[in-house]
């Protein structure tokens, strides 16, 4: 499946290719980054892996995976994906969405989601997207909510993690009549993030 690359002020979001892999091992390679995935990668060749099971995702099911590149210094960061694309019910999911401790807590994540979403809803004509993470995980349902996403509720005993823990999923979704508040939401958390790094110090 073909899908363009995404482009804004801060990142390129690649599709994802088995080139990748050294690049996304180096940004990955922090177990905090994992703590919540099912399958956590940790090693280079679980990277490999972890891009080839994307991949058939890809080509069996439609799904577009990302790897995130910041313009300024051309290193991956990180990777995300849309996937459960539903074309007849016009819906899909963003999720697999992880990035390198120093992208954290910055313009990184707002972009991100910004390029997918308008690519979703403005060029796929979708009217939902949805998003899930696990309910221990504070920090991503804190990010979700930002985005002005919408909290419809919990999967518990959901999704049996590597470690053996149990997990209940948070679900949020973003409707595309939401979307016009949502795009002028992210746009100003990108500009209050501008002003901050161009204010003296």
């Amino acid at each position: 499946m073909a899908y363009p690359k995404l482009t804004g002020e801060h990142i390129e979001m690649l599709p994802l290719a088995p080139e990748h892999a050294a690049g996304l091992w180096e940004a990955g390679k922090f177990p905090e980054i994992w703590a919540y995935f099912r399958d956590p990668v940790t090693s280079a060749k679980g990277m490999d892996e972890w891009i080839a099971v994307a991949l058939r995702d890809r080509d069996q099911n439609g799904a577009m995976p990302y790897a995130i590149r910041e313009r300024a210094g051309g290193k991956l960061v990180g990777s995300t994906r849309l996937f459960d694309i539903q074309p007849g019910n016009r819906c899909g999911e963003i999720g697999y969405t992880w990035y390198t401790p120093a992208a954290q807590r910055t313009a990184v994540n707002t972009e991100c989601k910004l390029l997918l979403l308008t690519y979703a809803f403005e060029q796929m004509d979708l009217l939902r997207v949805q998003f899930k993470t696990c309910s221990r995980n504070v920090a991503s349902q804190r990010a979700i909510e930002r985005l002005g996403a919408v909290k419809e509720g919990a999967l518990r005993d959901h999704i049996v993690c590597h470690d053996g823990y149990v997990r209940t999923s948070i679900y949020y979704s973003l409707l595309q009549r939401e979307w016009p508040e949502a795009k002028r939401r992210l746009q100003g958390l990108l500009e209050s993030r501008k002003a901050k790094v161009q204010s003296p110090k």
